[in-house]
């Protein structure tokens, strides 16, 4: 697995490496925020249960998740008329500057945006 430091995850104090769920390079240089999320598997040596992105369509428009597992948050984005949503996310992503939301046990997400 590849081994590199994530520069948009929570920081943690060990200074432990990295390791990947998957690799994909195209992906990873075109969204590097939202790859992070996704793909980190361990995370200064301890195991990260990684994101996930959820797109669904409502009232006309484009939805979408990024629940982050590890810190029970998600991120919320709803797009009209249709954009390229990944890119978008991605700068959300990584302009770290989006408030998340929490998520609650069993939350149906039909309903958030």
């Amino acid at each position: 697995m590849a081994k590199a430091k994530p520069s948009f995850l929570p920081k943690r104090e060990s200074g432990k490496t990295v390791e990947w769920l998957w690799c994909n390079d195209g992906f990873q240089t075109k969204y590097p925020a939202l790859y992070e999320l996704l793909a980190v598997g361990l995370y200064e040596g301890e195991p990260r249960k990684g994101a996930t992105i959820t797109l669904f369509c409502g009232d006309g428009r484009l939805k979408a998740c990024v629940a982050d597992r590890e810190t029970g948050q998600a991120l919320w984005l709803a797009l009209e008329p249709f954009e390229d949503v990944l890119a978008e996310l991605e700068l959300l992503v990584a302009a770290g500057t989006q408030q998340w939301r929490a998520l609650r046990k069993g939350q149906d997400m039909r309903g958030v945006i």
